[in-house]
C-alpha cells in the first residue's frame, strides 16, 4: 500500500484519495487529498465517486 500526504491532517497516511481539484485562471492550481478518517470527519468523497458537473458533459 502506498502512503500519500493527507492535506487535511498534514501527515502521511494509507488509502489517501484525491477529493478536490483547485482550478485557477492563472498560476498553479492544486489538488487536495484526504485519508479515510479525514474524509469521514469532513464528509468528503473521493473525486472518482463524485457526480460529474453538468458543465463537463
Amino acid at each position: 500500500m502506498t502512503r500519500r500526504w493527507c492535506t487535511f491532517h498534514g501527515d502521511y497516511a494509507e488509502d489517501v484519495e484525491l477529493v478536490r481539484i483547485i482550478e485557477t485562471g492563472t498560476g498553479p492550481g492544486g489538488m487536495l487529498y484526504a485519508c479515510p478518517p479525514c474524509r469521514q470527519e469532513r464528509g468528503l468523497a473521493p473525486l472518482m465517486d463524485q457526480p460529474a458537473d453538468e458543465d463537463d458533459q
